[in-house]
């Protein structure tokens, strides 16, 4: 766990294009990938659970993060670029509208695990006029 006033780097995007502004630790991320093929259905899987996605030689589970943390799309999230965020030593890809890079951010507030589970961390981004929401990638991993 940070502590408040720690800078750490961490990769934004936006699940939705209109939505809230987003993080995971840049530990996780092995790479970015742009979704530029369809993915292969998977039967009787979980709603969070998009198909299976062929990237360098290996089948990634392909997880729309908005759906896992109950977000409802926008109706202007139906962009044709989508990205994914590959997670390091899984084969799971989250599924993101844009990523806006990698930037160092100091954090303001560890979040309240009983407000927003997934939430672990609040984040104030010297760059940008917003706060930047903290996924709990650990936790994700869990659910997927």
């Amino acid at each position: 766990m940070y502590e408040e006033g720690e800078h750490q780097c961490n990769v934004l995007f936006r699940i939705y294009k209109s939505g809230d502004l987003y993080s995971i630790p840049i530990q996780y991320v092995t790479w970015v990938e742009p979704l530029v093929g369809k993915t292969s259905e998977v039967l009787r899987s979980p709603d969070h659970m998009i198909g299976v996605y062929p990237i360098h030689g290996k089948n990634i589970s392909i997880v729309d993060l908005g759906c896992l943390l109950g977000l409802e799309r926008t109706s202007d999230s139906k962009s044709s670029s989508h990205s994914l965020l590959i997670i390091e030593n899984t084969e799971i890809g989250f599924l993101v509208e844009s990523i806006l890079g990698v930037e160092t951010l100091r954090l303001c507030q560890n979040s309240d695990p009983l407000s927003k589970p997934l939430i672990q961390n609040v984040y104030l981004c010297n760059d940008r006029d917003e706060l930047v929401l903290g996924l709990d990638v650990p936790r994700l991993l869990s659910i997927c």
